[in-house]
Parts: structure tokens; sequence; C-alpha cells
């Protein structure tokens, strides 16, 4: 989901109620970043991420 005026991206996790929100635009290195902490601090994968979207 975006936010504003598509100046920063809001992400919520359903099952924790968690929520990352991303300002401006992201690098391909940088996201791909988050994802594997996100994927190491709460176990859910970026399948299961796409899944919910």
């Amino acid at each position: 989901m975006t936010g504003g005026k598509g100046s920063h991206c809001k992400v919520e996790c359903p099952k924790s109620g968690k929520i990352i929100v991303i300002k401006g635009k992201m690098r391909k290195d940088t996201f791909r970043y988050v994802v594997g902490d996100i994927e190491k601090y709460s176990n859910v994968t970026w399948k299961q991420i796409k899944d919910e979207l």
C-alpha cells in the first residue's frame, strides 16, 4: 500500500500487525536486504508477502 502522494510505502503484516514504512524510492539491493531481514526476524517469506498483497 502506498501513502502520501506516492512518497512512501507502508506494509503491515496481517498476523502480527507490525508495520514497516519505506520513504521514497528504494534501490533493488536495499529492497533485497530488507526482505532478507524480514525473513530472518519474522520467519515470513517473500512468497508469503506476495501472496498477501
